[in-house]
């Protein structure tokens, strides 16, 4: 749907100009908050994100009431948690630090099944994973599924569609681009959040590295046509998210053989099909930072969380743009003074010679991650001063 409002299609050019390196003028300020969104506003996070997530376009209407921004990362709506719930898997607990599971679990593959997920990963995954990670598919009768799976659509469709609606209104009515268009994992991260979790995962990279390897292999050629299927018609109205979680337990030489040809070859294989890509590289990836260098040239965005972050800035703006900077404990813990301070140093820091946009560090979940006065503070003082 083309969108009217020209606030948003100032904003998403001012965010563009810099991500195509198409001569900008301005540092963009990209907004990472996501449950400390509707909590801030007055909601509690079930009521947000639960019980009405229509909720969230009084919340959105709030925050951008309140602070700058010219791009938001998402809505929030990444867990339908009702249809969650729906197939019984575990209980949720909801506060104000978002959302965990009760009770620990054990990884849904064993050590042993790796060539039984290879054969044919989506046959794997339908007759023995689901039926583990949901007991009621092995247990229920053909009525009780036939009752259910006609309830899991219905409410699938539901979330489906109350989230493209929220997605709309922030697009259309408060002229605020939401720029993550698909999102996935690289093989190693899949293996880890949905496979053999993660502490089997780094004892079968020690015991049985082949079978790693392979599975990361055969999950591998399996993304592009995944992001096609979210995001079929990619253009500059977006990105593909993709959060890193494993590299930085690695060692930099585990790093390079068990994580990184999956991070090059989906990079680009992404951006021959015309997506963008912003990796979201999670705690200190100083020690990676050569290595790194072998990643394609392009329109790509890398976000640090930790370590020397001026020079992980030199380092990764040879292959794309770098995202990030302000230190969310100050936003969470320091004075207002103290935010806008913070601030004007990413600009001395990262803006130079372009290639940046100003964001936190890391993504605002619970209420208490930031003060709200500062955070608007901080994105004021670069829009107005953020030059190129």
């Amino acid at each position: 749907m083309a969108i009217s409002n020209p606030l948003y299609h100032e904003r998403l050019n001012r965010f563009n100009a810099v991500l195509n390196d198409d001569n900008p003028k301005e540092v963009p300020v990209l907004s990472i908050a996501d449950g400390w969104v509707a909590t801030n506003a007055g909601f509690t996070f079930e009521e947000a994100y639960v019980k009405n997530i229509l909720n969230l376009k009084e919340a959105y209407k709030f925050y951008t009431d309140r602070v700058y921004m010219d791009a938001q990362w998402s809505s929030g709506l990444g867990h339908p948690f009702e249809l969650i719930l729906l197939f019984g898997e575990g209980r949720f607990i909801f506060d104000d630090e978002g959302f965990r599971k009760s009770g620990g679990e054990k990884p849904l593959m064993e050590a042993n099944e790796y060539a039984d997920f290879m054969k044919n990963p989506s046959d794997f995954t339908t007759n023995v994973l689901l039926p583990r990670k949901y007991p009621v598919l092995q247990n229920g009768s053909v009525e009780e599924l036939s009752e259910l799976f006609y309830k899991g659509i219905l409410e699938c469709a539901d979330f489906l569609k109350k989230s493209a609606e929220i997605d709309a209104y922030m697009e259309e009515t408060l002229g605020l681009p939401v720029i993550m268009k698909g999102i996935t994992l690289l093989p190693t991260d899949y293996i880890v959040n949905f496979l053999r979790y993660f502490v089997a995962t780094l004892l079968d990279i020690r015991r049985q590295p082949k079978d790693v390897l392979a599975a990361c292999e055969v999950i591998n050629q399996t993304i592009p046509a995944s992001i096609q299927a979210m995001w079929p018609n990619p253009d500059d109205s977006g990105i593909v998210f993709i959060p890193l979680h494993l590299p930085t337990y690695l060692k930099p030489k585990d790093f390079e053989k068990f994580y990184f040809p999956w991070m090059k070859s989906v990079t680009e294989e992404l951006n021959k099909l015309d997506y963008r890509v912003l990796y979201y590289c999670e705690r200190d990836w100083t020690a990676y930072m050569d290595i790194l260098q072998d990643l394609p040239e392009g329109k790509n965005a890398y976000m640090f969380e930790k370590g020397d972050l001026k020079y992980i800035c030199e380092k990764i703006k040879n292959r794309g743009t770098f995202v990030g900077g302000m230190p969310a404990e100050v936003l969470k813990h320091g004075t207002k003074q103290e935010a806008i301070d913070a601030a004007k140093k990413c600009l001395d820091d990262y803006a130079p010679g372009g290639k940046y946009i100003f964001t936190t560090n890391v993504s605002l979940i619970s209420k208490k991650d930031a003060k709200i006065e500062n955070l608007a503070a901080a994105n004021e003082y670069i829009h107005i001063n953020g030059k190129f």
